[in-house]
């Protein structure tokens, strides 16, 4: 989802939430949930693009191994601000917990295509 900006693949945050989905308030648990599942989403979708950009060599989705470079960059700085977080809620320390094995598996996905010379330092596709 994206917020009030004019850029794309800006995040929601939660002053903007309750204008966009007519809500009285957000609950906080319920939304650091939220972005924990997307980030699964997200190494989800980078996995299944980049396997399908290693099997096919033609058609309309190619060979675009940037996206996991891009998305490692947001996922890490997602898990940079759940650090920030006490997380006394035991189903969000779990959840946090698959974050940061989600950001390994990003990870290293964007070494081993760096050592393949799939992409760059910078998430070049070469």
């Amino acid at each position: 989802m994206v917020g009030n900006h004019d850029s794309t693949g800006v995040i929601v945050n939660t002053n903007e939430l309750p204008d966009l989905l007519n809500l009285e308030k957000v609950d906080y648990q319920v939304y650091l949930s939220a972005l924990i599942r997307l980030i699964d989403t997200m190494v989800e979708y980078t996995n299944g693009t980049v396997i399908r950009g290693s099997i096919q060599s033609k058609g309309p989705y190619g060979k675009d191994y940037s996206i996991a470079m891009i998305n490692l960059e947001i996922v890490l700085k997602l898990e940079k601000g759940f650090q920030l977080l006490d997380l006394n809620n035991e189903n969000l320390r779990k959840l946090y917990d698959s974050l940061k094995l989600n950001c390994q598996k990003l990870s290293k996905m964007t070494y081993d295509l760096s050592l393949r010379n799939l992409i760059n330092v910078k998430g070049e596709t070469v």
